[in-house]
Order: structure tokens, then C-alpha cells, then sequence
């Protein structure tokens, strides 16, 4: 009922075509002086290619899948507030005198607006772990407010620069929402930002929805990269 035109109608099989035209590929080839098979035999296949991930070309394709990968697969650190702060240079807990002590940083809100900028990072808060250069916070642990602040809409703004409203006017900031349950309960809130040079200064600043001067604890998880 179906007779065969592979053939007759339509030449030769696909398969015989590919096979001719890659043999014609390799004649031009030679024609012009390629090593066809050098070529292949060195010739990586991506898989195969070794790279320097973030150590490498940046933003290369390389670079990108490793900075993905070690934003998921990280060493954190969680940083408090020093008790012996040195002025901007040293505020985290984790780096300074007062190291890996349970210190929240403390943020005071507005009238129903964002109130003042506290620092969490200076020059000598970070790189935590040796070599490291860059650094991104991924999330925000809110461990109390004041009672009148339960179940009310609480906003962060993190910005990172010379000042807070230095990086705020330049568009270097990134924000949270919460809405805390009863004496402050939260479950960690994850944050997206860019990553930031190793030493960058970092602020954050508080608003309140319909509250006056009400206060948050919080401590700041962070990952840093080698590159």
C-alpha cells in the first residue's frame, strides 16, 4: 500500500546527505589550510572545560553559574551588633572585641515614615572569612519589637554606600516587609541584593505602618564569595 520513496523521490537518505556534506566541510577545509582534525581533537566541549568560576572572566558564563551556586551552597555568618563598637569602621559582632556575642542590632522607626539610619557593616566588619571579597546579606532574622508593633506591617530599607542616604540616592538599596505575630515571632526573611565589595559600608532604616518610634531586634545572615 506505501511503497518506499526514500530514494526513488527524494534522492538519497538523509543519513547519506549529512555524511556527504560533512565530507565536502572537511575538502574546504583542507582547501584552506585547517587542520580538520587538530582541530576537533582540541576543541573542549563545555562540559569538559575546566573554569575559574568567580576567580575567572566576570560575567562570563562561568563566572555566573558559579556565583549562583555559591549563593545557595555558602558558608552563612550571622552578625549582631558589637558592644564595643569602633565608630563606622567596626559595628558587627562577629569581627570585633565583642565577637559571636548575642547582641541584636536595634532599628528605631519614624513617625509612620522610615526613621534614622543605623550602620550593620563597616570597613573592618567585613571579609569574615579570609580572601574573600564580595558579600550579599540573605536573610534578616527579627527576633522582637515592641508590643504595639505585633501584627503590624514593618518595612526595612538596606542601602549600602559611604552614608545611608548616599546609597539610597544612588539606587544601592534593596528592602523587606514583616508582619511580626505576637512578642516579635518571625521566621527568618530572606534578602535580595547585589553582591557588594568585601568592606562596603551597609545601613538599614525602619518604618513602622501607623507607629511612632516603635523598635525592631534583628540580626543579618551573610554570604561571602572569592570573587
Amino acid at each position: 500500500m506505501f511503497k518506499d520513496m526514500t530514494s526513488k523521490t527524494f534522492g538519497r537518505p538523509p543519513y547519506e546527505d549529512a555524511s556527504a556534506e560533512h565530507e565536502e566541510l572537511q575538502d574546504e577545509h583542507v582547501a584552506l589550510g585547517v587542520d580538520h582534525t587538530a582541530l576537533e581533537n582540541t576543541t573542549l566541549k563545555i562540559e569538559d572545560a575546566a573554569t575559574l568560576g568567580l576567580l575567572g572572566t566576570y560575567n562570563s558564563l562561568a563566572y555566573r553559574v558559579h556565583e549562583i551556586e555559591k549563593h545557595f551552597h555558602n558558608r552563612e555568618r550571622w552578625c549582631g551588633k558589637d558592644a564595643t563598637p569602633d565608630g563606622e569602621d567596626q559595628v558587627s559582632a562577629i569581627t570585633g572585641a565583642g565577637a559571636d556575642e548575642m547582641n541584636p542590632y536595634v532599628s528605631t522607626a519614624g513617625n509612620d515614615t522610615y526613621g534614622a539610619w543605623i550602620q550593620i557593616f563597616g570597613p573592618d566588619d567585613l571579609p569574615i572569612v579570609t580572601d574573600m571579597v564580595k558579600a550579599d546579606i540573605h536573610r534578616i532574622l527579627i527576633t522582637d519589637v515592641a508590643a504595639l508593633a505585633d501584627k503590624t506591617i514593618h518595612k526595612l530599607q538596606i542601602a549600602w554606600g559611604a552614608a545611608g542616604n548616599t546609597g539610597f540616592a544612588a539606587g544601592d538599596f534593596t528592602e523587606i516587609q514583616f508582619a511580626p505575630e505576637k512578642g516579635g515571632k518571625q521566621t527568618p526573611v530572606t534578602v535580595l541584593m547585589p553582591r557588594i565589595n568585601a568592606g562596603t559600608k551597609v545601613w538599614v532604616r525602619h518604618w513602622v505602618d501607623g507607629q511612632n518610634a516603635v523598635t525592631a531586634n534583628f540580626f543579618v545572615g551573610i554570604h561571602e564569595y572569592q570573587g
